[in-house]
């Protein structure tokens, strides 16, 4: 049922775009394609949107990471029920939208390399603080999702700036740099936790510990790559 419903959805979505939604680009049929890929060439040669988007994916990797593993503890660790895992599992949006809320509230006074490093940090921080607590033995709801709620938050602080950030690499590529962004949050989150997942907490904290490296190191790189002159 819920597959049906996900496919009725996604249609209607499909046919709702082609229909109502303008062509804005080019109408050289012919050309649409070399030009797709001729973008993304031209926004793959550039270190600085390269590391951007991995930050983001990496960012977006944890998060599902943890929302996975979460579901999957609560019920064959914990034997918690349903209802009481969604209580929790709360925490961990609210947390992306306290991330949110404080990146909308810098604004343009803290640069893009900056916002991105502090997101960066607080997610290695989070990460350590529950890998350290989950082999020490302590297995609990809070355990899961406090912490959880600081990666999320991380997130919130650190995408929106990376993302703006990747868009901007080459101003009129703008579409294709977030086509790609969104395509790589999707690919690096979708199956790390899925190929390791034993039924413990150690595969979370070793993904996890995996992706937040990545997504530090990736949010340094952009302090020490020039920007593009391409517009």
């Amino acid at each position: 049922m819920l597959l049906a419903f996900a496919g009725i959805t996604g249609l209607a979505i499909a046919l709702g775009a082609y229909f109502l939604v303008p062509e804005t680009g080019p109408q050289n049929r012919t050309a649409i394609g070399s030009t797709m890929f001729s973008g993304f060439l031209r926004l793959f040669r550039q270190p600085r949107f390269c590391a951007l988007v991995i930050h983001t994916g990496c960012t977006t990797g944890t998060f599902l990471i943890v929302a996975t593993a979460s579901s999957t503890l609560m019920k064959e660790v914990l034997h918690r029920p349903a209802t009481e895992f969604g209580l929790y599992v709360a925490m961990v949006p609210l947390g992306f939208i306290i991330g949110t809320v404080i990146s909308s509230r810098m604004g343009n006074r803290v640069s893009v390399e900056r916002m991105i490093l502090i997101g960066a940090s607080l997610a290695v921080i989070a990460v350590f603080v529950q890998s350290s607590l989950l082999w020490s033995g302590y297995v609990t709801p809070l355990v899961l999702f406090l912490p959880g709620s600081f990666m999320t938050m991380a997130q919130g602080i650190s995408m929106p700036y990376a993302q703006a950030g990747a868009m901007a690499t080459v101003p009129a590529l703008a579409g294709t740099a977030a086509g790609i962004g969104v395509f790589v949050q999707n690919f690096l989150g979708a199956g790390l936790y899925g190929l390791f997942a034993d039924g413990t907490s150690t595969p979370m904290s070793e993904m996890t510990a995996i992706t937040v490296a990545l997504g530090l190191v990736s949010a340094a790189s952009p302090s020490l790559l020039p920007r593009s002159k391409a517009t």
